[in-house]
């Protein structure tokens, strides 16, 4: 899978290269690409508004279950980031509102884990990741972190 943060997507691609769908996504409303150290430790509550970041990079995904005991596929579990469905709960409304606007600004509403509409989950993501891990990888939106993933990949 790809995550482009710049446009609030992600690309769904079987192991041949092909592309299975793509839905738009929330994300952390911290600008950046690197995670704050620690922050994978902390209470939600805890965490401050300069540290809900997803960060960018090449990530060993593989599925497993939250603190809830809910479905997630985990993209870095020290730092406890995680792609799932949007959550039920008071503020799913306004996160369902935020998904499906057209301004990429009010994609930024995590604590740093990406949510996904949830039948992009349930049809895609549990069924790629149900029996294996696999990579994700997640586009940097910043200049600094551009340049470095532009000279890593050549």
């Amino acid at each position: 899978m790809i995550i482009d943060k710049k446009r609030a997507l992600i690309f769904a691609y079987n192991k041949d290269g092909a592309i299975l769908g793509s839905a738009p996504v929330l994300l952390g409303s911290a600008i950046g690409d690197l995670s704050i150290p620690g922050t994978g430790s902390k209470e939600l509550s805890q965490i401050l508004p300069e540290e809900r970041i997803t960060p960018s990079g090449r990530f060993f995904a593989h599925p497993g279950k939250n603190s809830n005991g809910s479905d997630v596929l985990w993209i870095d579990f020290s730092m406890a980031l995680a792609i799932h469905p949007v959550l039920d709960g008071k503020s799913k409304e306004k996160r369902l509102l935020s998904l499906f606007s057209e301004s990429t600004e009010k994609h930024r509403v995590s604590l740093g884990c990406v949510n996904v509409p949830k039948e992009f989950y349930t049809s895609l993501i549990r069924p790629l990741f149900s029996k294996e891990s696999g990579l994700v990888y997640v586009l940097p939106e910043t200049p600094q972190c551009d340049l470095i993933f532009s000279v890593a990949s050549k």
